[in-house]
């Protein structure tokens, strides 16, 4: 009886090491088919983070959405299954270049043709450019609403241009001049389609650091 008794309590023992190494060398997807698509991602978890994931799965197996177990690192709740947490890729924040002062010109009627009055705003932009030691000079042409939309940005790039132009003669190197044209579009005064105003006919000269 004694021998019979061992040899019981041995083969119990040896049954329960069979399951326990038949279930380690088991895909996690078959205990939990819902992973499946997650499969590849849990390979490359650590050894312990696989060995918690793999009790988890075993015990959502005996107790189906009941979650009394710890969620496994690495995954949250979706409904009755688990899914891996995506991590999100860090966004790019753009750096704002902060504009130390600022000039505007003026432009007849579709013309890029410098006037008189430029020549003042010129003068103040080239003393001006010592005092500030902007690392960037943004020159950025505009038109207002009359004409073609494609001509007007050409015609915001001659204002640019000419602009551009002036502030070299006054010796300011162009390396740090960034010319820019916007057309009818950031009009200084909001109007409708084919308003020409002169408000909106400019270039606006940017010292930024």
């Amino acid at each position: 009886m004694k021998f019979l008794n061992i040899l019981t309590t041995s083969a119990v023992a040896l049954m329960a090491v069979s399951s326990a190494s038949a279930f380690a060398a088991e895909p996690m997807t078959k205990h939990a088919p819902h992973l499946k698509a997650q499969h590849h991602k849990a390979q490359k978890l650590s050894p312990n983070d696989k060995v918690e994931l793999q009790e988890y799965i075993e015990y959502e197996k005996r107790e189906p959405c009941q979650f009394y177990q710890p969620i496994p690192e690495g995954f949250v709740k979706d409904g009755c299954h688990l899914k891996p947490i995506e991590k999100k890729k860090p966004v790019k924040k753009m750096a704002i270049i902060e504009v130390i002062n600022d000039y505007e010109l003026h432009f007849a009627y579709d013309s890029a043709q410098l006037e008189p009055a430029a020549k003042r705003i010129l003068d103040m932009i080239a003393r001006d450019i010592n005092t500030y030691k902007p690392g960037e000079v943004t020159v950025a042409g505009y038109t207002d609403t009359a004409g073609d939309e494609d001509y007007n940005i050409k015609l915001s790039e001659r204002r640019a241009q000419a602009v551009s132009d002036a502030l070299t003669q006054y010796g300011i190197p162009n390396r740090v001049l960034q010319k820019k044209a916007y057309g009818e579009k950031h009009n200084a005064v909001k109007t409708n389609d084919g308003v020409a105003l002169k408000e909106n006919r400019r270039v606006v000269v940017e010292f930024r650091k």
